[in-house]
């Protein structure tokens, strides 16, 4: 044991002696070298310097693929092996945004260029090589001053500067390899004017030069205004178009992108076009890699006259093999308690919802299809904090927001019914035992 002890003490005294310090680190010193807070001061400092006097850089909460707070983006997008710094800022006087790029030298960043761009606000922001030259582009979407629609500037770097090569108008964007060729797509939905219909096109970029390559075409009463890229099954990838049609209600069709030419999946399909009361966007709702598409449907309520619920429920499909809209799920949404109810399959035309007027609770009762009852199945409320104390025994906390809280609670087992009932009863209760999984927090 004695030289065990004497062993640690000698390899103690020479870690000390390496290091030059007797003090220990600490874990986040460990995982974090003191050099990368330098290096992010440097950046920090160089920004402040070479940004314009009273401008300050954007924050885009809601730009697609964007989780970064601010719109700086590090990274080398010249291909010399060195990361460069890409931001956006805008001008507090005028409140228009620019485009700064700095280059990093030796040990010390300078500005390569700075953009002022004639515009409020920015919708879409992507850096990423499109004509695989090994150099990024800069892809800017922006809400026009004048016009009435979004215009995307495609920027490509020229010597020191940067140079536009492409600028066209639209409702919505993507840019993404969507049939895996090694070349990126730009796809944008454009308005109809006098001489076109609405349409989708592809366009690729070679060298510096835009080539569209493909399009398709909707009457000009349907306005796009939602392009997805994922999976309808298994098998299958398309662009879920979703239009807004006369203003009034909306529409979805699902566009495949093959051997350079985009046609409509549905278009000659029994399912015909997906008409919605309502426009809905598409979206992978189960988060599974497969898109659904969506419809709303009625809800029956137990007490018409008095219920101010939102009886309309979104019904999410997905498209089978076979072209068949196959339910998903159903979810109802409470702008007032900011939730969504995630319905599961069980519930399907067995559950009616009633909310009263004036108070904050919604409740859903068991409706089985053979005798409507009015048996109370689950109860959300809307509380204040200071009362969840009293009530979390009881119920179930679902989101605090403020000074308020929602919370549920299944009910207790109603008595009188058959067999059938019980059964179906009984599988709806255990598919929503967990309330957190189906009612959640929702961003209207």
């Amino acid at each position: 044991m004695k030289k065990i002890f004497t062993l640690l003490t000698i390899m103690l005294v020479l870690t000390l002696g390496i290091t030059g310090c007797g003090v220990l680190k600490t874990p986040e010193e460990l995982i974090q070298p003191p050099e990368l807070n330098v290096e992010k001061k440097k950046l920090n400092d160089a920004l402040l310097n070479y940004l314009p006097q009273n401008a300050d850089l954007i924050v885009l909460p809601y730009v697609k693929g964007l989780k970064q707070e601010s719109s700086l983006i590090n990274k080398d997008i010249d291909g010399d092996g060195e990361k460069e710094a890409v931001a956006l800022y805008r001008d507090k006087n005028t409140r228009k945004i620019g485009l700064i790029v700095l280059d990093r030298e030796k040990d010390a960043w300078i500005k390569k260029t700075d953009i002022k761009l004639d515009v409020f606000e920015v919708a879409d922001y992507k850096i990423i090589d499109i004509n695989n030259d090994g150099k990024d582009e800069i892809i800017i979407g922006y809400y026009g001053i004048t016009n009435p629609y979004k215009e995307v500037n495609i920027y490509v770097q020229d010597q020191n500067t940067l140079k536009s090569i492409f600028k066209e108008r639209y409702l919505a964007l993507d840019i993404l390899d969507a049939d895996d060729d090694g070349i990126q797509d730009i796809v944008i939905s454009d308005f109809a004017d006098t001489q076109y219909n609405n349409r989708v096109s592809v366009f690729n970029v070679y060298g510096n030069n835009p080539v569209k390559i493909s399009e398709i075409s909707y009457p000009k009463e349907n306005e796009v205004y939602s392009i997805s890229f994922g999976k309808v099954n298994g098998r299958t990838k398309a662009f879920f178009v979703d239009m807004y049609v006369n203003q009034t209600y909306g529409q979805t069709d699902v566009v495949i992108y093959e051997d350079k030419e985009l046609y409509s999946l549905i278009k000659d399909s029994h399912i015909k076009d997906i008409i919605q009361t309502t426009p809905i966007k598409s979206v992978d709702i189960d988060d599974d890699g497969i898109i659904e598409v969506a419809k709303m449907q009625v809800i029956d309520r137990y007490d018409r006259e008095n219920s101010s619920a939102n009886n309309f429920v979104k019904n999410y499909y997905k498209i089978t093999e076979k072209l068949e809209l196959e339910l998903t799920s159903q979810v109802y949404e409470d702008i007032d308690m900011n939730i969504n109810i995630t319905f599961p399959l069980s519930f399907k035309n067995n559950y009616f919802i009633e909310k009263i007027s004036g108070e904050n609770q919604i409740s859903v009762y068991f409706s089985p299809q053979q005798a409507k009852k009015a048996i109370l199945f689950m109860v959300v409320k809307k509380v204040e904090k200071s009362q969840l104390d009293s009530l979390l025994g009881e119920y179930q906390l679902i989101t605090e927001m403020e000074n308020m809280a929602v919370i549920a609670k299944i009910m207790q087992e109603p008595e009188n019914m058959d067999h059938i009932q019980r059964n179906l009863y009984d599988r709806m209760k255990y598919d929503a035992r967990n309330l957190t999984t189906v009612i959640k927090p929702a961003n209207f």
